[in-house]
C-alpha cells in the first residue's frame, strides 16, 4: 500500500488483506520480546500478522511519509478464521483481527533479533495511577530509568561458544550498565577481531539512521511514542560459518501505546533514549574491554508525566462505565 499523506493530521483506512483459504498460521519462533505473539504462515512468506489495537492501528492510519521508512511496512488489516490458527500457536486464544506487516528477519538464514525497549518510563495512555507506580518501579529495576532503554528480549551468535544464544524478556530486566553495553557488544560487533572496513561502514550506517529517525520525530509534534522499541535483526549464518559479514536491519516498532497530545514539542524522552541508542553503538565501534561511562542524556520527564495522566482521566471519562 501507499502510505498515507505526509500529514499530520491525515487519516488513512489500512486496506483489507486478503488471507489465503488454505493459508495456516503458527507463531513466529525467532520474536524477541512483546506481550501478544505474531503469527506466520508459509503461504504468506515476508509477513506476520499481529492482532490489532487501536492505538497501532490509528498509528499506521496517520503514519507520515517522513516517518514511514523506519518502520515495518504495513500492508493492511486481515480476519484470520480461528480453525487456520493452530492450535500451539499460543496460550490465549488468538483474535480474528490482525494487521498484517514486513517481516523484518525475511531472507535471514539463522535470524539474530535484539528488542530495545525505548523510554525511561515505561508508559500507555490507559494506566491509572497504581498501575504507573508499579511500571515506574520496574524501570528503576532495569536499565530504562538511567539508559532511556533496555534489552526486551535477545537472539545472538555468542563467539565464546560459537552457537546462538537467546535472552528472555524476564532476564533482560536483570540487565546492569555494565551488562547492557556487552550484550550489544556481542550482538553487534561479536568478533571483533574480524571486523574490517565494510562492517564498521555497516555500523555507521546504522547510526546514521538513527540521527535521520531522530530527525523526523523531532518534527512531529505532539506524537507520544510510548512503549515503542527498535528492533534489530541480522544473519547469524555468517559468524557461525567463520566469516563476519552480516547486514544489519532496522525498524522502529510496538505502537500499542502510541498516544497523541495536543502539545507543540515532540517526544522529548523518545529523542533522548534514541540518542542514548546512538552512544552505545559508537560505544560498540570503539570495542572496549569493560564498562565505559557515556555521557547520556537525561530529559525532563515530568510534562510527560502529566501528559500520561491527563491520558487516562480523558480514558476514564469516555468510559462506557463511567456514564451515570
Amino acid at each position: 500500500p501507499e502510505n498515507p499523506e505526509d500529514s499530520d493530521d491525515s487519516y488513512s483506512e489500512l486496506p483489507e488483506f486478503a488471507v489465503a483459504d488454505d493459508a495456516c498460521f503458527q507463531a513466529v519462533g525467532h520474536q524477541a520480546g512483546g506481550h501478544v505473539e505474531f503469527l506466520h504462515s508459509p503461504a504468506h512468506q515476508g509477513l506476520i500478522f499481529k492482532p490489532v489495537t487501536p492505538g497501532e492501528e490509528g498509528f499506521y492510519r496517520s503514519l507520515p511519509a517522513s516517518l514511514a521508512r523506519f518502520t515495518c511496512r504495513c500492508f493492511g488489516r486481515c480476519c484470520i478464521p480461528p480453525e487456520q490458527i493452530d492450535a500451539q500457536a499460543g496460550k490465549e486464544p488468538f483474535p480474528t483481527a490482525f494487521l498484517v506487516l514486513e517481516d523484518l528477519t525475511e531472507g535471514l538464514a539463522e535470524a539474530a533479533v535484539a528488542d530495545l525497549k525505548l523510554g525511561f518510563r515505561q508508559r500507555a495512555p490507559h494506566h491509572n495511577s497504581v498501575k504507573r507506580e508499579s511500571m515506574m518501579r520496574k524501570c528503576a529495576e532495569s536499565t530504562s530509568a538511567i539508559v532511556g532503554f533496555r534489552l526486551c528480549g535477545m537472539r545472538y551468535y555468542d563467539p565464546s561458544t560459537g552457537e546462538m544464544t537467546a535472552i528472555s524478556k524476564q532476564d533482560c530486566r536483570r540487565e546492569s550498565e555494565a551488562s547492557l553495553q556487552q550484550k550489544l557488544q556481542v550482538f553487534f560487533c561479536p568478533v571483533p577481531e574480524q571486523e574490517g572496513l565494510e562492517e564498521q561502514t555497516q555500523m555507521m550506517d546504522v547510526i546514521q539512521e538513527l540521527d535521520a529517525l531522530s530527525h523526523a520525530a523531532s518534527n512531529l509534534p505532539g506524537w507520544r511514542f510510548w512503549g515503542a522499541s527498535l528492533l534489530v535483526a541480522r544473519d547469524a549464518r555468517p559468524f557461525l560459518e567463520g566469516h563476519g559479514k552480516s547486514c544489519i536491519r532496522m525498524r522502529l516498532i510496538d505502537f500499542t501505546n502510541f498516544h497523541r497530545v495536543a502539545a507543540e514539542d515532540a517526544d522529548g524522552e523518545f529523542l533522548g533514549a534514541i540518542h542514548n541508542v546512538r552512544l552505545h553503538l559508537e560505544l560498540c565501534l570503539r570495542a572496549p574491554s569493560g564498562y565505559v561511562e557515556l555521557p547520556l542524556v537525561m530529559p525532563n520527564l515530568t510534562r510527560q508525566d502529566e501528559e500520561q495522566v491527563q491520558a487516562a482521566a480523558d480514558r476514564e471519562l469516555l468510559s462506557p462505565m463511567s456514564a451515570p
